[in-house]
């Protein structure tokens, strides 16, 4: 699922998780993850991130089973500069 600059999906029974082309002036991105769009966790904090890109980071956990929405926010220092998303991933196919 792609949402322009961010996106996440399955490689590999992991959960892709990258980014590309932010703000230049980004100190911090944050991930978070909803199982229905209202109830929003913090997933991860990445510190002065790689803004060009692509990167990204693979995570492995057990919500294969389950649909999940993700958004990643933007900020410089406490400033929320941009939000990308919310993306959603489908359950993976067993």
């Amino acid at each position: 699922a792609h949402s322009g600059n961010f996106w996440v999906e399955y490689v590999n029974k992991a959960i892709e998780i990258g980014w590309q082309n932010l703000p230049a002036n980004i100190s911090r991105v944050v991930v978070y993850r909803s199982p229905d769009m209202v109830n929003w966790i913090s997933l991860f904090t990445q510190q002065n991130p790689n803004l060009i890109g692509p990167y990204f980071i693979r995570l492995v956990d057990n919500t294969f089973d389950n649909v999940h929405h993700y958004q990643l926010s933007a900020y410089n220092e406490s400033e929320l500069v941009a939000t990308y998303g919310p993306v959603t991933l489908q359950p993976l196919a067993q």
